[in-house]
């Protein structure tokens, strides 16, 4: 009799047993569940930091390279107003360059100085060409077009600012650059008004329609 009672306690215990290490995978399973849904929370999270961190540095670059440009129209319009001449800004939206030459008569111009501050500026024979590539941004800033505005929008490849200060074509120009692709992209327009040479730069914006410019560069 006694014999015959340890099968039934033996089969007990492992049944007991079972149900322990059945609890433990339970528990194991469970775990391993929230440490996903953790995993997949801390992921999601840095990919929104991400973006928006890349968003923040597209606007910067491309407001810090329009800032660049239109400092650099404005010394060259100074330029033409101090030596009484004529200086030509011809663009190259392909290569992403721009580059000035003097065509005025009096020769002794045409070694145009570099723009202080712009290292990034190239001397020619008689000027210099500016790579926008070459600035030191986090990203590609690129030239979307430039173009007349008024009486109907066209592409120019090449506008001079006159002993007046004013511009040659005496019309409404927009220099428009980019930066970034897809929905991320963002861009900038620099406005010369064409009475004065005078530079507006607009904020970043996320579609390439016209905007009104809000900051003048004098």
């Amino acid at each position: 009799m006694e014999h015959a009672s340890h099968p039934r306690e033996t089969g007990h215990r492992r049944g007991a047993g079972a149900n322990r290490g059945s609890a433990r995978t339970r528990n194991r399973a469970g775990w391993t569940f929230i440490e996903l849904a953790v995993a997949l929370i801390v992921l999601v999270v840095a990919a929104a930091m991400a973006i928006t961190s890349l968003s923040h540095t597209i606007v910067a670059d491309v407001r810090a390279a329009a800032e660049v440009v239109a400092s650099d129209l404005a010394y060259v319009r100074q330029l033409a107003v101090a030596n009484g001449t004529t200086y030509e800004v011809r663009w190259d939206a392909a290569a992403g360059t721009y580059e000035v030459v003097h065509v005025g008569s009096n020769t002794r111009f045409d070694q145009v100085p570099l723009p202080p501050g712009l290292s990034t500026a190239s001397a020619t024979p008689n000027g210099y060409i500016h790579r926008l590539s070459d600035l030191p941004l986090m990203g590609e800033v690129r030239i979307v077009s430039v173009e007349a505005t008024e009486p109907s929008r066209q592409a120019i490849a090449s506008f001079a600012f006159e002993p007046s200060g004013e511009v040659s074509p005496l019309l409404p120009i927009r220099i428009r650059l980019g930066a970034g692709r897809g929905d991320a992209a963002r861009y900038v327009d620099i406005e010369i008004v064409p009475q004065t040479g005078l530079m507006v730069v607009g904020d970043p914006m996320a579609s390439r329609e016209p905007q009104v410019a809000t900051a003048a560069i004098e």
